[in-house]
């Protein structure tokens, strides 16, 4: 039933065929292409037509399948008949400077981007992608139930955007097949060159009336609320560090967006998370704040038989009952957790310091850091004239399905031990900054000595493994 159900979604198969209109005209400057339609019917045909790139780029705009616009009352809205795809030939630093852009600067000028919702996906399967896609969508439909509040409502949804990042050589196929059927991807766009510059990204763009949830046993479809999605499909990945830059450097200068939060494939937040972490930045002083991830109900206690997932049940316990609770009094967070956390995009741009190279201040210059949760949490509250928070949310919960096997476990603990030991002895060999912070001496003491209690902690678990 699951395959029949995504073939009724392929529509055209297309191939792009680079044209020059005189032959004074060099390969280099090319103003248009034509693209060759070959329809799936009975009686194929192929449909032959120009398309002219905007200021040098391959920016295409496909209709969906019929399907996708039944029960909505948008209709005749281009957002909700067509997909947009943008051939993306520059860097992710580069994406504004080379006069890319994004669907939602087309619309009215009251579409601003509260939220920017980033999942990234490596090679996991369509379960765990529709299993945190829906919960993300129940939410949008919480917000958009808050009539009264002055910031969400009935549009609220116009104001997030959710963003899919994903390796072209990693991805599962059948997680393809569900973004088609979200009308999300539609295959044979791709091209490998425009104006002879190597394709970087491929960018789709739609905003999806629906909502699909898939489980071995059934597929459940319905229409929630209207989703407004991003998916950028990366032709060489270098994994978490070149998500976070498409995110941050290419797509957040484009948007603006108040807050971007982070959730990892797999995490189930609860209908209201994402409001509660939402309203966590009403302080202005938060820079950063995170969830509290539990362990999913339906498996909890049978599971505890595994000695192995009783240890990590225990070990998040701990955390969300001592740990984050007590970091969160005095304002740091060493590492907000990369399953469900986010961040002021504005506290990591800013570098309105007086300072002669300005750069210093800008965290999204150093890149390296952004794909380390701990290095983030660090640059933030050791900003030169800031004094910036992070903030644990208990109300904010996400569920999260434990690992069972010992191989996936220690592979789990040796990325975190390798991470975590870089980005704390790079935080202990820059503490003297403390001196410059705009917080109490008291704070600045206990982030000192926590910075040393941790290294400790690490060099025993090092020792352990």
């Amino acid at each position: 039933m699951y395959h029949d159900y995504f073939v009724t979604f392929t529509i055209i198969n297309i191939v792009f065929v680079p044209t020059i209109k005189s032959s004074s005209q060099s390969p280099d400057d090319l103003r248009s292409i034509t693209i060759e339609h070959l329809e799936q019917s009975s009686n194929q045909h192929r449909i032959i037509k120009p398309i002219e790139l905007i200021n040098g780029n391959l920016i295409i705009e496909c209709p969906v399948h019929s399907s996708l616009l039944t029960n909505i009352s948008c209709e005749s809205s281009n957002e909700f008949t067509h997909i947009s795809y943008t051939a993306c030939t520059s860097e992710p630093d580069t994406f504004k400077h080379e006069n890319f852009t994004l669907r939602q600067t087309k619309y009215e000028l009251t579409r601003r981007t509260e939220l920017f919702i980033l999942i990234t996906i490596d090679d996991e399967d369509e379960i765990l992608l529709s299993s945190t896609l829906y919960r993300i969508m129940e939410n949008i439909a919480y917000l958009c139930s808050l009539r009264e509040s002055l910031d969400w409502g009935e549009e609220g949804w116009k104001k997030i955007v959710i963003c899919i990042i994903s390796d072209r050589n990693k991805i599962n196929k059948r997680t393809l097949s569900y973004l088609k059927a979200l009308g999300v991807y539609q295959d044979g766009f791709e091209k490998s060159k425009v104006n002879n510059k190597t394709v970087k990204a491929h960018i789709y763009e739609y905003t999806t009336p629906i909502s699909i949830k898939y489980s071995k046993d059934s597929v459940d479809k319905k229409a929630i609320i209207p989703a407004q999605t991003l998916f950028c499909l990366q032709e060489n990945s270098k994994e978490k560090i070149d998500s976070h830059r498409w995110l941050f450097d290419a797509f957040c200068p484009i948007l603006n967006p108040k807050i971007c939060i982070l959730i990892k494939v797999g995490i189930k937040p609860d209908d209201q998370s994402i409001y509660n972490l939402w309203k966590t930045f009403k302080n202005d002083q938060v820079a950063g704040s995170c969830g509290k991830i539990n362990v999913a109900k339906n498996r909890r206690w049978i599971h505890l038989l595994n000695p192995l997932v009783g240890a990590q049940i225990f070990e998040h316990e701990i955390s969300n009952i001592l740990i984050k609770p007590m970091e969160s009094v005095f304002g740091y967070i060493p590492s907000l957790p990369g399953d469900f956390a986010a961040y002021r995009y504005s506290a990591l741009l800013d570098s309105t310091n007086n300072v002669v190279d300005k750069s210093i201040n800008n965290i999204l210059i150093k890149n390296d850091y952004l794909a380390k949760n701990n290095a983030i949490c660090f640059e933030l509250i050791s900003k030169r004239n800031f004094s910036w928070l992070l903030h644990y949310e208990s109300s904010s919960q996400a569920e999260l399905d434990l690992p069972e096997n010992l191989f996936e476990i220690i592979q789990q603990r040796l990325c975190y031990l390798n991470g975590y030991f870089h980005t704390s002895f790079y935080a202990i060999s820059h503490f003297t900054i403390f001196g410059e912070v705009c917080i109490l001496f008291c704070v600045k003491s206990f982030y000192k000595s926590e910075l040393y209690i941790n290294h400790y902690i690490l060099f025993v678990h090092g020792l352990l493994w």
